[in-house]
């Protein structure tokens, strides 16, 4: 529908054929294993699983100040006794996603 079509043909020219589009991504974070940092069981790596001692999953409800502040709990995890390895499991945890969303808004040009 031409809203303008009484309009000067230039300003019509220049206020009609806009087009308003959405992109939309969304991603989930990747799981990832919580590691004591060092080399506890004295095997030469420095990828040793943490002990797991609490709950790690914070209330995904909270203030959005909190979730950006810790996105999991630190405090539920332990280095294990030297010699040992840890008992948290591979990728227990996952990473913050991401969410994106644009709102374009373009014109078509008429060539003669």
């Amino acid at each position: 529908m031409n809203y303008f079509g009484k309009t000067n043909r230039f300003l019509r020219s220049i206020i009609n054929d806009w087009q308003l589009s959405s992109i939309v991504t969304l991603q989930s974070g990747r799981p990832f294993t919580v590691t004591a940092g060092s080399d506890i069981n004295v095997d030469g790596n420095n990828n040793d699983r943490a002990n797991l001692i609490g709950d790690p999953f914070l209330d995904p409800n909270r203030p959005r100040n909190q979730v950006m502040n810790a996105w999991f709990n630190t405090s539920a995890f332990a280095k294990p006794a030297a010699g040992t390895d840890g008992n948290t499991q591979r990728n227990l945890m996952t990473a913050p996603g991401s969410k994106v969303g644009k709102r374009p808004v373009s014109t078509v040009f008429a060539t003669a």
